[in-house]
């Protein structure tokens, strides 16, 4: 199992600017373009790439501090990263000199058709507590950016595309200056074109440039049962579409599980609080306790004291990724009455002789308090 935090020299507790200047420093080591030793190097920038394009991202790395990896978690068609994301953040996080001078290389007009893998989504699904004890399938609507149909995701049309005029296509402008040692030639990237060598005469009109479009589509989510509150369900390639034959993004779909109105989880058990009057306490009964799956009798022993749990073993919330549930427990509320008739108050006094009668402790307990007030 890799180890992301140590591939990338940092603590588990780093900071994304912290992983973004590990990345950087690392990927000026062994970009294959600079490196001595390409094979290894590419090997290296590969795992480098892997680890940054986890920890950068909030929910994987919220699912790889989790689980230790991003495999075999709630997912739907997960593969883990290929080789052609390996430079797909390059232009973004590097500095100027290693992003020129592999600029340099590329055509302006070959850059516009990289393949660029979308953003992925975050999505909050809210399910109940039944949902979670029996699991479900439900189909949801998010919003996505697709690629604008009219310019194929370019943001205009090829043939409103034209040469800089200010740098000539090259991206970069020279101004030559006269000193006492000679002519110094100063290069800087070109305002008008950002260094790209090329500008459009005009936008696209359906996407106004932005490449994408927002549309919605319907997605069926596949719940599980014991899932918990804050996790994380993975569905690969339902994110945003990616540019140019560039993979899509993913779709994270985190739950939140509304409270039930009776029912309380803790853990993987199920706790709910039973009342029952004081006679049941006293004398013992048998009563029927709502459940998930209806009604549970349970029995409730003599004397039984106020909060007591009863735990009914392998009655509460499925356990993930096993057969076996938790504990279903039953937290006695004992209640006593508000208001007795005058026929109550006659049958408890008429008994009343035979528990003072019988109640050893409370006579020990007396005599130890008329002991200690004689001495004072």
């Amino acid at each position: 199992m890799k180890d992301y935090y140590e591939i990338l020299g940092v603590s588990r507790n780093a900071t994304d600017e912290e992983i973004k200047a590990a990345y950087r420093r690392l990927a000026k080591i062994y970009h294959p373009d600079v490196a001595e030793n390409k094979q290894e190097a590419e090997k290296k920038f590969k795992e480098i790439n892997e680890a940054y394009q986890v920890l950068s991202d909030p929910e994987k790395r919220k699912i790889y501090d989790r689980y230790g990896t991003l495999e075999n978690v709630y997912q739907s068609n997960y593969q883990s990263y290929q080789t052609s994301d390996i430079f797909d953040v390059f232009s973004e996080i590097f500095d100027d000199f290693i992003f020129q001078q592999t600029r340099s290389k590329r055509n302006p007009i070959d850059e516009l058709y990289r393949p660029q893998r979308g953003k992925d989504i975050t999505y909050t699904l809210e399910i109940s507590l039944e949902d979670a004890y029996f699991g479900k399938t439900q189909k949801i609507r998010i919003p996505y950016k697709r690629v604008c149909s009219e310019c194929q995701g370019l943001g205009f049309k090829r043939e409103d595309l034209v040469k800089c005029e200010k740098c000539g296509g090259t991206g970069q402008v020279s101004y030559r200056a006269k000193s006492l040692w000679g002519t110094i030639v100063s290069t800087y990237t070109c305002d008008v074109c950002n260094g790209w060598g090329f500008k459009t005469k005009k936008v696209c009109h359906k996407c106004s440039g932005n490449r994408y479009v927002t549309d919605e589509k319907e997605i069926q989510v596949n719940v599980p049962k014991g899932v918990e509150d804050g996790d994380i369900i993975m569905i690969q390639g339902e994110g945003n579409e990616g540019l140019n034959g560039g993979r899509n993004g993913d779709l994270y779909i985190k739950i939140k599980i509304i409270e039930h109105p009776f029912l309380k989880r803790i853990g993987n058990n199920l706790l709910i609080e039973y009342p029952i009057n004081f006679i049941d306490a006293i004398l013992g009964t048998t009563v029927k306790v709502p459940h998930m799956n209806g009604y549970i009798e349970v029995n409730v022993n003599q004397l039984t004291q106020p909060n007591s749990e009863i735990v009914i073993k392998g009655q509460g919330m499925p356990i993930k990724n096993t057969n076996r549930k938790g504990d279903f427990i039953v937290k006695v509320k004992v209640m006593f009455p508000q208001k007795l008739t005058n026929e109550q108050i006659k049958a408890l006094e008429s008994i009343r002789p035979l528990f003072l009668e019988n109640n050893k402790d409370n006579n020990n307990k007396k005599n130890i308090f008329e002991k200690i007030f004689k001495k004072k």
